[in-house]
């Protein structure tokens, strides 16, 4: 989940897609937005690689050049620490016990695709989100993930069926 043009899509005006939930729980904006500051993105611990169209990565040290991502691409980033709970239930209350050394995958899904009577996604769109997955799955695989938390995919926010 991700937004293509954005890092964090937009948690910062309050946003509350799936996106912007984990930037608020997490370190994880440290690392992906750029208007905040250098020296506080280099005390911690992250890596970040984009991901091109074919899966490739390179290692990023600014984080503007990663927006706008590519159709098919992805930012791949490690060392996320989770430091507070959900919003619903905990009121993003801190955690006991904070997750360390959490990885993820920014991938966008379409924005308002376009959708059959049957509220499918039309073969352009479908074809083309197919191949999104089968680029984060790669991804996934290269890195040597063992174990993946998957999102509803532009199921929310961007309206895809």
């Amino acid at each position: 989940m991700a937004n293509a043009f954005t890092p964090g899509g937009g948690y910062r005006k309050g946003d509350g897609a799936q996106e912007e939930n984990l930037f608020r729980r997490s370190n994880y904006c440290i690392s992906l937005d750029p208007e905040l500051d250098p020296q506080l993105q280099q005390k911690y611990d992250t890596k970040v690689y984009y991901c091109d169209d074919h899966g490739k990565r390179k290692e990023i040290r600014n984080a503007q050049s990663m927006y706008r991502m590519d159709e098919y691409g992805a930012i791949c980033t490690s060392g996320i620490t989770f430091f507070r709970d959900n919003e619903k239930e905990k009121g993003y209350s801190l955690l006991s016990k904070p997750i360390y050394n959490v990885s993820a995958i920014a991938l966008a899904a379409y924005r308002d695709p376009d959708i059959t009577k049957e509220n499918r996604l039309t073969r352009k769109f479908a074809v083309g989100t197919r191949k999104k997955i089968e680029n984060f799955f790669s991804i996934a695989l290269i890195n040597g993930y063992d174990t993946l938390v998957l999102s509803a995919l532009g199921c929310g926010a961007f309206k895809n069926p």
